[in-house]
Parts: C-alpha cells; sequence; structure tokens
C-alpha cells in the first residue's frame, strides 16, 4: 500500500516518522507546501483552494490512502480535500487523532488547553469535537500560536528563543495542574521543556489511525 501524508511545511515529517514505525512494510509519498506555507494565517478560502491543489497532486501519485498532517487544512478544508481525492481513497485527519487522544486521555474537569495557528483555532473545530464526545460543559480553551510554524519550519527546535516564545504563550495558563494539549505538529519537542510540573502533554501522533 502506498500512503501518502501532507503537510503544510516540513512539520509533517513528525507524522511520516510515527508512521513509518508503525506501518514498516508500506511505501510513504511525502508533500510538503513549502512554497504556500504557512497556511495559519491565510483566509479559509485561500486554504481551501490550497489543499484541493495538493490533494489533486497527491491523488496523481497513485496513493491508496493519505494522512492530512496538517491542523490546519484539517480543520478547513477536510471534506474539500475528501472530495479531491475522490471515494476510493480514505484521507485520515490529524484532528480526528488530537481528537481521540484527548478523549482517551481526559480526566473529568480538567481544562483542555489547544495551541494552534491562528487558522486552527478560529475554525473552533478542535473545541467542536471535544465537546461532542465529552459533552458541551467541557472546559475546552483555544490559543493562538502564529509565531511557532515559521520557526519550526527554521529548525528551531530546542532554540532559547523559541522555547521564550512558548513560555509566553503559556504563561496566562502557569496556574494549571493538569494540561490536555493536541498541538501543532512537533509539540513533544517543543513544550518537553516548557511545561510545568503536573502538566500533561499528550502526543496525538500515535493516535493517528489507518
Amino acid at each position: 500500500m502506498k500512503i501518502g501524508v501532507f503537510d503544510s511545511g516540513i512539520g509533517g515529517m513528525t507524522v511520516l516518522k510515527e508512521l513509518k514505525l508503525r506501518f514498516p512494510k508500506e511505501d510513504f509519498f511525502y508533500f510538503g507546501d513549502n512554497a504556500n506555507l504557512p497556511y495559519g494565517t491565510k483566509s479559509p478560502d485561500q486554504i481551501k483552494h490550497l489543499a484541493v491543489s495538493a490533494a489533486n497532486y497527491i491523488s496523481s501519485q497513485k496513493v491508496d490512502a493519505l494522512v492530512v498532517a496538517c491542523n490546519t487544512a484539517s480543520c478547513i478544508a477536510i471534506d474539500e480535500i475528501r472530495k479531491a481525492m475522490g471515494k476510493k481513497t480514505p484521507v485520515f485527519s490529524v484532528v480526528d487523532a488530537g481528537v481521540e487522544s484527548v478523549i482517551q486521555n481526559f480526566i473529568s474537569s480538567a481544562p483542555i488547553l489547544i495551541l494552534g495557528t491562528r487558522a486552527t483555532v478560529r475554525s473552533h473545530m478542535y473545541a467542536k469535537l471535544i465537546q461532542e464526545k465529552l459533552g458541551a460543559g467541557t472546559q475546552v480553551i483555544e490559543q493562538e500560536c502564529p509565531l511557532l510554524v515559521p520557526m519550526i519550519e527554521e529548525a528551531w527546535i530546542g532554540h532559547s528563543i523559541l522555547e521564550q516564545t512558548v513560555f509566553e504563550y503559556l504563561k496566562s495558563y502557569q496556574k494549571w495542574h493538569y494540561w490536555r494539549a493536541p498541538t501543532i505538529l512537533g509539540s513533544s519537542l517543543l513544550l518537553k521543556n516548557t511545561c510545568q510540573d503536573g502538566w500533561f502533554l499528550i502526543q496525538p501522533l500515535r493516535w493517528v489511525r489507518l
């Protein structure tokens, strides 16, 4: 089986790495739309146009399934991507994996913090899907983090500037004892040095299902 993996840049390589470990006998085709990143600052119409163009190209590579590793594209354009890929090619969303990871690790009354691009957060897709599963009263807080994607694309993982930026996004939540955060891809690498004791960081990649 040939599996396509789509992201707006290189961040989806973390998904590709996880999939290769889980499905070592399968072939993979990775497409990162570096020419048009970041997706997270663009309008929904722009994101849909770019995502469909990417899906059309990936479809031409004769993949048997597609994993959308981009949270922004998954939130804004997953229906358009599925239509472009056709009924015979299943499309899996990293957002579904993120939501599933929250459901499986949820502690009653603990707040859930979603970190994402501006477009991801403003779509409210994570909050919508989580509250559909856990109830409308579930506390879901969404935090825009527009500066993180450019830093990831510059390979600044572990850089003090990136860690300080993450800390600035999180400092208003320091009073929390528990943390549930499906985030932009690469979250475990980004956040392991900025999570305070008692916070719980979810790694959604292991919940990507084919």
